[in-house]
């Protein structure tokens, strides 16, 4: 009798929320999400409205940089980061709002930062829906994290 397991990370099993993960040379977390459509219509008025049957989700991500020669920084090395409802359709980040990003972005070896990023999603898709980050710097650098 075999047992195999199945590591943590992939569409069929994402990270849970507040597990960190190794992603290229970042360890990351998602720490929360949340309906954020109300903050945005506070901040940009109506014009920011999401479309009929959405609403916007701010997904929260902690993350420390642990390569030794320093990074261009979080943003530029996932270049890549994507919202993937419970019903398989994908949306691209609408917003980023930089929690503690540093000027200019770049980060040393240790240097933590800690990112929100906002998407405009079908509300009957997020219950059970999945954040892909892909570390574009890094060929191995890609992990799909839960948001509930």
């Amino acid at each position: 009798h075999t047992t195999t397991t199945i590591p943590l990370g992939d569409s069929e099993r994402p990270i849970p929320v507040g597990q960190v993960a190794q992603v290229g040379d970042w360890e990351v977390k998602v720490t929360d999400s949340s309906d954020a459509t109300q903050a945005i219509a506070e901040e940009h008025g109506a014009s920011e409205a999401p479309e009929d049957g959405c609403q916007y989700v701010v997904v929260k991500i902690e993350a420390t940089y642990t390569g030794e020669k320093g990074s261009d920084g979080f943003l530029r090395d996932f270049g890549m980061i994507h919202f993937t409802g419970n019903e398989g359709g994908l949306d691209r980040a609408h917003y980023v709002l930089n929690d503690s990003l540093p000027d200019g972005h770049g980060v040393s070896a240790g240097e933590s930062v800690s990112v929100s990023i906002v998407f405009e999603v079908e509300s009957d898709q997020v219950s059970g829906a999945y954040v892909t980050m892909i570390n574009t710097s890094d060929n191995d650098g890609i992990a799909c994290f839960a948001i509930d």
